[in-house]
This record gives C-alpha cells, structure tokens and sequence, in this order.
C-alpha cells in the first residue's frame, strides 16, 4: 500500500450542495476535483434516488454553480457557457447565467440571464425566483458611468470599515441585496432598501424573512435587524430592530418566528454561542440556552464546504453540532427539546433532511468526504456513496489515538499520530500543529497534512487547547489570556506526549499553525526554544496593527484582548503581541501569507519575519499571490500543494 503523499489532494473528492427535492424522492448533490492543468477544482451534479440510495451524474462540463430545485423533476444552476459572456465575466460585468437540467436526462438549458452576480437564490414558482445578489457602487450601469469608471480606475475612495475583506479586495460601498428575479425577462425587483447589506434570506410560504446588516457613521454595525417581505402585498416589515442581536437565519414554526442569534455584548463578548428565541408579537424571548453552537464541527483540509448545516423540516430544527471534539446532529422539536442523533466520533459538514430521511455529509474514521443516511424512525446509519473509498483502501493511513491531559483541573482533548513503519525503541522528530480559530477543534478524521508528515516519519500531536469549541462558552472565553492558559495548555499536552511515546525525539521538535495557530506559532517561538523548527502561517504577529488593517481587526481585536485598544492599554495589546517577544526567538521559522488575505493580512508574517531577519534568525517567507485566508482548505490546487511542499520541506531540512 502506498502512503500519503502531497499531491494525493488531486486524487480527493469534495461533496456539497446537498439538497432534497420538493418531494423527498430525489437529492441532489455536488462534486469537486482537482484540476490540474488549469489550476481550478471541477465541479459537477450528481442526482440521488432516495429510494435506492443510488447515485448518476448530471452534469460533465466542471462548472456547475450550486444546484437549487425548480421542481420535482428540474435542477437549476449557474453556469456560463456562451463565449460572448464568458469573456463578458472576464472584463468584470456583473453576469450570472442560469441553466436548467431534467433529472430525466438531456442537456442543460438556459433559463435566464441576469445582469448581477447572483449569490444565492431559490424558487418562488417557475416564474419568480427570490435572489440575493452583490452591488458595487464603482461598477457602471451605463455608458455614462464607464467613462467615469475609466478615469478613475487608478484610485481607492474609502470611508468606511472595514474597506476590504478577505478574497475580495477593496469592498468600501459594496452590499448584498435582495430582490424578486422575473425569470422571463431577467429583471429583478429589489426587497432590501441601500445601503442596507443583506445577510440570510428564508423563503417561506407567501413570506421571506431575511436579515440585514447595515454601517454607523461608516463603521459596520456588530447588529442586526430581521425583516419581512409580504409576497402578496409586495410590502416590508422589520420585526427585530438593530441594536443588540447578530442574527444568523430565521424560521417560522408553528406559526411564530423562531430566529437564531448571538448576543455580541454578552457576557463571553463576540465568540459567545449563540441562542435560539421566538417572536411574540413584538417581544423578544430566549427560548434555549444549551451552551453550544448550531452549526459547528470538527474542522479539516479535505472540505470545501459549501452545504447546509442547520434546517428546518416539520417544525423541527436539524443541526450539526461540536461535542468535545466530535459532532453530531441535534434535532430540536417545536417545545425545544433537543435529541442527539449520531453518536461516535466524526465530522458532519452539512446535511439535509425530508420526511424520516436525513441525509449528512462527513467523515469518520480514515475515510474522506462520502454521504450519509440516517433513518429518523430506527436510527439507523448507512453509507451511501464510495467517491474517496478506492484512495483510502490503497493507502497506508496513519491511526489517531487519543491522548487526553488534565492542566489546572481542565481536561484537554489530544491526538497523537505515529508515523507509518513505526518502530518500537526508534526514535522520530515530531510536528505540534495548532488549530485555528481560536475558536474551533481538531478531531479524529482524516487531515491531509498530518497524514503527509506520518508518512515521512513524522510523529504528528495536536490538541484542543482553552479557547476551543465544543466544550461551552467558558472553555472558549480567551478574552485577554491569549498566550497564557492557552500556551500552557499545548505546552502541558506536548509534555505528556512525550513521555507517554518515548519515541518521539525532542530534540527534534517542530511546531506549526494558520491563524490562530499562526498567532501561536509566534508566540510559541518567542517563549521557548524547544522546537527546532516553526512554519508560522497566516498569523497574528501584532495586535495594534491587526486591529487597524484587516477586515475584522477592527472589533476583533479589542474583543479578544478583554476591551484594550491601542488609545486605552497600549502596554496590554503589546504584551500579547508575539512581535514584542521577536528577539527571543532561536528557531528557524518560515511564513506562509497570501496577498488577498484580509484576515491576517500579509503585514502581519512580514513584521515577524523582518525581525528574526534584523536579530539574526533564519527565516523564510513564501507569499502567494491571488490568495486568500482560506489557502490551505481551498486555495487553486497547485497552491496548496506549493504550500504544504514548502513546510514538508521546511521540517525535513531542520528535523532529520
């Protein structure tokens, strides 16, 4: 058997886009590879008998947008097939072409054109379509206006924050909107009013219900309002006011809408989980407080998400759900009983429920990506697709065992991965990888990278340190600690790794990280020289100016530095910034940053990396260009393997 390598991600298959038809006899779902030769992932339609579980393709050009029923028998999608308007969509004309496919068969037909850049949409009947779609303000609507556009190409008018956002640019003005699609004419007739931004949108029957964020003195609102949309009367209504809650979707249950948000000035501040409450006329009431998060779960490199995860279907709520470091599906009735549904250890990336069936998307053990169904009456689970079986029977695929720590009276959920050939009495370097987030969790199931390093002899260990999801609001609060509980956490776990596997070498110890764990592979190397080899990516390097340059920094930061701004306690966001700590560092470090990452913008891997540089450290940064914060879950293909080719590389030149 062979053992993994980096570039098997051309071998993986990402599912998405799961969806019941109106009538629970059919799903649809999408597929996507990796495409070498032009550096982009192909994507097509695949079509499920929900009486067989049987599974054909629909589409075969690589470019199906995401599917949404018409009906029961007909899929629409975007695709853009004619030349004139592929080279239109190059030039940057706003464009969306919707085609539409019979599940009996047949090519794809158009349906309509539209001159927007639809984001989302979903049938009203077949003649009407709700789309929610993006306007900006500097593209022109007619000559006039490209003449304009012509002469001032060359400038960035800004007044707002923030002005940009990670993968998109400059986004100063930009909103979402939402409007009725004339599926005849391609006309749309708008429902949110400017410069209101459009979040979520629910079609329900003879209703939308939809949120809508908006600025305050050109600052984005941390708010939300929740309003609707009368089909009937064409009218407009807003039934939660901005001012305190951020509201993920809305639904109508037994005749009361029933919404989901957080409460971003609570007391955990933004990573607060959020909270499900009813509408009663025009009072607010918290109906459940269960200390989790709807929607969570165990986070990996082998999705490109892009599915459902919390729906509605009889008047009941279906969610994935992080417990410690695995995810089930909860099942919330209309008296807000909750029912967990899946037990064991694994990931739910999205699901989709009709009737008795539920259909998920996830992994488990040292599979890839495949559908799930779960039968609501008998609890009974069954795999239903094979996409990633025949990579995984061929490879050797290194086990994940558990290494759970207590640290200050906390118990600490750990992995730890030998390498493949290990031998009992050998030793072997070993790689700490750290999570993102800071609010997210590692778990069992396949991760490309960790299983790349195990196959060049790497022990691989990784735990879920305070600040984590999955184990409530007061695990999670790292609120001002940044650096501190959280660094003795990984630091007590990477201990009782090694003494509980004797064959790992610490004297041959490297650490790595994105985001977050960016953020700590900074701090990590600045508060000790126990690892011999750091590849610190997309981090947080210094908070006073993260807080004033990327596209979150602006509330990001002094939320997770207990309320410090730089005018209020400098000497507080300066103490957590590992830039303070840059000449202490000994270990030999490389930075990987991509230039459209607004996120942890490229400033941020520049200030660390020019500081080793100036104390005389060796150092290495690779930048990509025309990347973004999501590089190594679903950059161009070709990127990701430069990318994790580039930190193999870097380990193997300092660990063996």
């Amino acid at each position: 058997m062979e053992k993994v390598v980096i570039e098997d991600l051309l071998k993986f298959k990402f599912l998405s886009s799961l969806k019941f038809s109106p009538n629970g006899r059919h799903a649809v779902f999408a597929v996507a590879e990796c495409n070498k030769e032009d550096n982009k992932y192909r994507n097509d339609l695949y079509l499920l008998d929900a009486k067989t579980w049987s599974s054909k393709k629909l589409t075969s050009t690589g470019k199906a947008g995401k599917p949404v029923w018409l009906d029961d028998r007909n899929i629409a999608f975007a695709e853009i097939r004619e030349e004139k308007d592929k080279k239109a969509a190059e030039d940057g004309t706003p464009l969306t072409v919707l085609q539409c496919i019979a599940i009996d068969g047949g090519e794809a037909q158009q349906l309509v054109r539209i001159d927007k850049a639809v984001d989302d949409f979903s049938f009203i009947d077949p003649d009407h379509a709700v789309v929610e779609y993006g306007f900006d303000p500097r593209t022109p609507q007619d000559e006039k206006d490209k003449a304009k556009a012509k002469e001032e190409k060359d400038y960035e008018v800004i007044d707002e924050i923030p002005y940009w956002f990670n993968g998109k640019g400059f986004t100063n003005g930009q909103r979402s909107c939402l409007g009725i699609l004339d599926i005849k004419t391609g006309k749309i007739t708008e429902i949110s009013k400017q410069p209101d931004d459009v979040g979520s949108f629910k079609l329900e029957d003879g209703e939308i219900l939809f949120t809508t964020g908006g600025f305050t003195n050109g600052k984005l609102n941390m708010t939300s309002m929740l309003k609707r949309y009368d089909l009937a009367s064409g009218k407009t209504e807003t039934l939660v006011a901005d001012g305190h809650y951020n509201i993920w979707l809305a639904k109508r249950i037994e005749g009361k809408v029933v919404f989901i948000a957080e409460e971003p000035f609570g007391k955990y501040g933004l990573n607060q989980n959020p909270f499900f409450f009813r509408l009663d006329g025009n009072a607010v009431t918290r109906i459940l407080d269960d200390d989790t998060s709807p929607g969570s779960g165990v986070i990996g490199d082998c999705s490109l998400r892009g599915g459902e995860n919390i729906v509605v279907s009889d008047g009941c709520f279906y969610y994935n759900v992080l417990k410690g470091s695995t995810t089930t599906v909860r099942k919330l009735d209309s008296k807000m009983n909750a029912t967990d549904l899946l037990s064991g250890s694994r990931s739910v990336d999205f699901l989709d429920v009709h009737g008795n069936d539920l259909l998920f998307c996830g992994m488990e053990g040292k599979k890839l990506q495949e559908l799930y169904h779960l039968d609501l009456t008998t609890g009974k689970v069954i795999q239903i697709t094979h996409f990633n079986e025949e990579f995984t029977a061929n490879h050797q695929i290194a086990d994940i065992e558990r290494l759970n720590i207590t640290n200050d009276g906390i118990q600490i959920d750990g992995f730890v991965m030998k390498p493949i050939g290990f031998e009992k009495g050998h030793k072997y370097p070993c790689i700490l990888d750290i999570h993102g987030g800071p609010k997210c969790t590692y778990g069992d199931i396949f991760f490309h990278e960790m299983q790349v390093w195990a196959g060049r002899g790497y022990f691989v260990i990784f735990c879920n340190p305070r600040g984590g999801d999955g184990r409530g609001n007061e695990f999670a609060d790292l609120r001002g600690k940044y650096g501190t509980i959280d660094y003795d956490d990984l630091m007590a776990f990477t201990d009782a790794a090694i003494s509980s596997y004797p064959e790992i070498d610490s004297s041959r110890m490297g650490v790595t990280g994105g985001s977050y764990g960016g953020f700590m592979t900074n701090w990590v190397i600045g508060h000790t020289n126990r690892f011999k080899a750091a590849a610190s990516q997309r981090s947080i390097s210094n908070w006073i100016s993260m807080a004033n340059t990327t596209d979150i920094g602006f509330y990001f930061s002094e939320d997770q530095n207990g309320g410090a701004t730089a005018w209020k306690d400098t000497d507080k966001l300066w103490w957590h910034s590992p830039l303070k700590y840059a000449d202490k560092v000994k270990t030999p470090t490389l930075f990987i940053n991509s230039d459209q990452d607004y996120r942890c913008w490229m400033v941020e891997g520049l200030q660390m990396f020019t500081a080793l540089k100036i104390h005389g450290i060796e150092a290495r940064m690779c930048l990509f260009h025309g990347e973004n914060h999501e590089l190594s879950r679903s950059g161009k293909p070709l990127h990701r393997i430069r990318r994790l080719n580039e930190i193999t590389s870097w380990f193997d030149s300092h660990l063996k």
